[in-house]
């Protein structure tokens, strides 16, 4: 799956549930994506359609290293 910027964020989250990252929704509305690999977490509005760019980027080398391996 290629990841874009203005992708389906239901869609996007299935794919960082499939990578391996926690997916949590929080009482302010909020999607928080982590991965142990990565430093911090990802925060994104529950009130968008569309995926920001620091979500699709975390994914998108997710991907790739996981192709490496």
């Amino acid at each position: 799956m290629t990841l874009l910027t203005g992708q389906n964020l239901r869609t996007v989250l299935a794919e960082a549930r499939r990578l391996g990252c926690a997916v949590n929704y929080n009482s302010a509305g909020e999607w928080a994506v982590s991965h142990p690999t990565w430093p911090r977490r990802v925060r994104v509005s529950g009130h968008r359609r569309d995926a920001p760019r620091s979500l699709t980027c975390l994914l998108a080398r997710l991907q790739k290293a996981r192709q490496r391996a």
